[in-house]
């Protein structure tokens, strides 16, 4: 991608007070996925919300500028925040530390997992209990367009089918792997089946 333009008029719509319209309809869900494209005023008060209603919730940074209207946010119950490097020095509210130094804090601050998404060098999730790192197969690239959200969107089911933590992030992987070898951002023939068998022709354990 060379240029591109969003005139995003969603976050206006996605106000507090149509979100409490919905509140009903909210609370049918386990899971609840975000990005920071919404206000800073919505965002908390879902992250309000999911905690509690004891919902899962997982944080989309989308970029450092808008990743870091989190750095403010109370922080208290969120399941999971999925930054890279950079975006996971801006949402952090401490300017110097390591890489776990930053997750610490973000821990510190109530988020439960921490996924920091490396590029070429695979990324690592941070619980209150295990430090998991994975590596990734050299590919081809040839769009790098909707990666990030199949890396959650693999994640997500493989932990909504109770798979470990090692499985789900490789699931993750995967389909981020596959993404990022076709133009565009949907893989038309995907199914659980081939999910499971892109996982294993890159991760075979």
């Amino acid at each position: 991608m060379f240029v591109a333009v969003c005139q995003d008029i969603c976050s206006d719509v996605l106000s507090v007070s149509f979100l409490e319209s919905k509140e009903d309809f909210i609370k049918g869900f386990e899971t609840i996925i975000i990005d920071t494209n919404l206000d800073a005023k919505t965002i908390q008060w879902i992250i309000d919300f999911s905690r509690f209603h004891h919902k899962k919730l997982i944080i989309e940074p989308v970029s450092v500028t808008k990743g870091s209207k989190l750095a403010h946010l109370d922080l208290k119950g969120v399941f999971m925040i999925t930054p890279n490097e950079e975006e996971l020095q801006a949402i952090a509210t401490i300017t110097d530390g390591d890489e776990i130094t930053l997750v610490t804090h973000l821990q510190k601050r109530g988020v439960e997992n921490v996924w920091v998404r490396k590029g070429d060098q695979g990324s690592v999730m941070y619980t209150n209990a295990q430090i998991i790192s994975l590596k990734v197969p050299t590919i081809t690239i040839q769009d790098s367009t909707g990666a990030g959200d199949a890396a959650l969107a693999g994640w997500v089911f493989g932990h909504l089918q109770n798979e470990s933590a090692l499985t789900s992030l490789q699931l993750g992987h995967s389909l981020a792997l596959e993404v990022l070898q076709i133009k565009g951002a949907v893989l038309s023939t995907l199914n659980v089946a081939s999910l499971y068998q892109i996982k294993n022709t890159y991760y075979n354990v």
